[in-house]
């Protein structure tokens, strides 16, 4: 099951986070939230929020193209688009919004309640606990140091979707994918002399 990975949701869902802490966040929340509230929206409604590939990483799943948007080179000071549009660097780690009430319209409703649902859950939970936690879902399997790629499918046997759901979403989840890859193939075409 492949999604396409939004990276204008994805900056937004980062952008809405570091408001849910008063303007500023850390990589570890934005990316660990981020990565709830996906593994929520695909256990209820059979896709991610993103659309961006879950990986598990010695502290627990993330949204693996978010991670690497956020997680800067020594010598980088600026986030690449979209998310510089959102969120400026404070740290290597550590993130605040450009505009205190950034807009942001690519997110739905349902969207930003699964954000707040898990910034309210997990949002103050010690850096310990909260990787435990992590450690603890039944998709997490040690990474020895590196990443590994979290099947979906995975995800919603152990919260007791029925098989019947999981080839439904991955239906659903292809389709959408070949069209949003059309789309993208249409627009470029239309840049080209």
């Amino acid at each position: 099951m492949r999604f396409h990975y939004d990276s204008n949701k994805a900056a937004q869902a980062a952008a809405f986070i570091a408001r849910l802490y008063n303007g500023e966040a850390s990589l570890f929340r934005i990316v660990k939230l981020i990565y709830l509230a996906d593994r929520a929206a695909l256990t209820d409604i059979g896709r991610t929020i993103t659309g961006d590939r879950l990986v598990n990483m010695p502290q627990g799943g993330v949204p693996s193209h978010s991670y690497n948007a956020l997680n800067l080179e020594d010598d980088e000071q600026t986030l690449p688009e979209p998310w510089s549009t959102y969120l400026e660097t404070t740290s290597k780690v550590k993130f605040r919004l450009r505009n205190t009430n950034p807009d942001l319209p690519d997110l739905s409703p349902y969207e930003l309640g699964l954000l707040r649902n898990a910034h309210s859950k997990f949002g103050y939970m010690p850096y310990a606990a909260l990787v435990k936690y992590l450690h603890d879902l039944p998709e997490y399997r040690d990474p020895q140091g590196s990443s590994h790629p979290i099947e979906p499918a995975d995800i919603l046997r152990h919260e007791n979707r029925s098989e019947d759901d999981i080839k439904e979403f991955a239906i659903l989840a292809d389709e959408a994918h070949f069209i949003s890859t059309l789309a993208l193939r249409d627009r470029w075409r239309d840049l080209l002399p």
